[in-house]
Parts: structure tokens; sequence; C-alpha cells
């Protein structure tokens, strides 16, 4: 998702600092944060594009069960925001302010002059562009996974026994269970060959007509759960 700015330039230039804060500033605004401030929100509209000048920012998003996903962290000449210049769609992900930080703001239009003026350097972006959405996807791909490994075990807590004590055998069809997750098929059977594979899920059988009976390790469960945002 970052890319930075000063390394780039550097490649063409040994003039990094004093010619890169000049152009820089030609096509934008310096913008402040404090800490804790969150300079863009998943959702919103990506009319902006930003270069740190000063300080470290996180990535992160919010998934479906409410829980706050890690996913970069941003530091001294990294870009965000740019994304929204091809893909006319929302913010991905929120970024925060981890200590005081100091930004270039730019319009999406006056990135792109600002880009134009050197072609060598607009190529070398947008490698690095490339470069960093394929780490973006294994990394939210990760995640993905997490989060549907996660909505099993918080099923399997709450669906059979309010008191958390988890029935020692059990018989689901993997078919109706999919579809009360709003999960597809193959991540849920990926998700119990995971917890399978962690003895989490015991006795583990595939019946006919898409049922599945297996057994429950409900203390490695609930400490699979309570550890899960360490996993992230």
């Amino acid at each position: 998702m970052a890319s930075n700015i000063f390394e780039i330039i550097s490649e063409l230039s040994n003039n990094k600092s004093e010619d890169t804060l000049s152009f820089i500033m030609r096509f934008s605004r310096k913008r402040t944060c404090k800490i804790n401030e969150v300079v863009v929100h998943e959702g919103a509209s990506s009319n902006t594009v930003f270069i740190v000048l000063s300080g470290i920012l996180e990535v992160f998003r919010t998934d479906m069960l409410g829980d706050l996903i890690s996913i970069n962290r941003l530091e001294e000449g990294d870009i965000f925001g740019e994304m929204g210049i091809f893909l006319n769609s929302k913010r991905s992900a929120s970024v925060k302010a981890l200590s005081e930080v100091v930004l270039a703001e730019f319009s999406n239009a006056n990135f792109v002059k600002a880009l134009m003026e050197i072609p060598d350097m607009m190529y070398r972006l947008f490698r690095s562009f490339a470069q960093n959405l394929t780490k973006m996807n294994d990394k939210l791909n990760h995640v993905s996974e997490l989060l549907v490994i996660k909505s099993v075990g918080i099923y399997l807590i709450e669906k059979f026994n309010p008191n958390i004590k988890i029935p020692n055998e059990m018989t689901l069809s993997m078919i109706d269970f999919s579809k009360e997750l709003g999960i597809p098929y193959d991540h849920t059977f990926s998700a119990f060959q995971y917890l399978k594979k962690l003895s989490v899920i015991n006795n583990f059988k595939v019946l006919s007509n898409n049922q599945i009976s297996f057994s429950v390790d409900s203390d490695k469960l609930m400490k699979l759960m309570i550890c899960y945002p360490d996993h992230e």
C-alpha cells in the first residue's frame, strides 16, 4: 500500500531532501495530525493522496465482527490513498496517526500533475504500486482466512449452549452452516480443517448429504478465540 517517494526519487537524483520537498509542496498542502487522529476513514470517498513527511501511522480495517485488524505501518516518505486515482472507489482501510504526523496532502488531480512532470518517476512509482498491491492482497487474504476461522469458532461457542459448554459430539450440515455464517462452503471447510490440525476439533468425519460430525475441545477453542488478535 505504501510506496516511499524519497527512495524512488533518490534513484533519479542524489539531491533527495531539498528537491523532493520542494517538488512535493508545489502541488500539495501541509497537514499536521495529532496522536490517534484518524486521517482517512474506511468507506469514505477516495479523493486525496498523502505523503508522510514525518511521523508514524497505522493502516487498519474493521472486520464484520467489529474487531480492528492492523494492516500496515507508514513512515517518512510513504504514500497512501493513491489507489483512489485509478479505481474510483471508497477507502479500503482507515489510517490513524501513532505519533505526531506531518503530511503532504494532494488532490487526486494535483498528484497526477506532479507525476506528469517527471515521467521516469511516474514509471517507478507505478511499478512500486503494483508490487505493494500484491503484498497487500496477500495480507488481506490471510486476514480473511483468520476471520473465517474466528467466525466458525464463535459460532460453535455461542450456538450450542449459552453456558459456553459445547457438546462433546455434534453433527452439522456444511451447506446450512455456511449459509448461516454467510461464508463460502470451501472457506468454511478449510476453517474446520485448520481447527482439526490444531486439535480443537477431533473425530472429524464427512457423512452423506454434506453432513459432518466432530467433537470439540472447548478449552482449546476458548483459548484460540482469546488469543486470536495475536495471530492477526
